[in-house]
């Protein structure tokens, strides 16, 4: 499971889960999140294992299993704690 941080005055989270290793690539596909509330335009986001909201893309693995997913997004390994996330009206 590996997840993004990112943003500029707002903090956007997504997930996205490891579904096959093949060499040095892999292939992830983004899921679902749950958003609770935790403050003035703040919360926290929690994935949901399995629930798949984007088609499979392929990408190499990266020093310390980070996968670049795009130009302004690189995912980490997810630590298992619900994630901080922003908002700016």
């Amino acid at each position: 499971m590996l997840n993004t941080s990112w943003g500029y005055e707002q903090t956007n989270v997504e997930f996205f889960q490891v579904v096959a290793v093949t060499g040095a690539m892999a292939t992830l596909r983004e899921i679902a999140a749950s958003y609770t509330e935790a403050g003035f335009m703040s919360g926290k986001k929690t994935p949901h294992v399995g629930r798949f909201t984007g088609e499979p893309i392929r990408r190499r693995v990266g020093v310390s299993n980070t996968v670049k997913i795009d130009s302004s997004r690189r995912a980490t390994p997810w630590d298992g704690r619900p994630q901080h996330v922003s908002s700016y009206a």
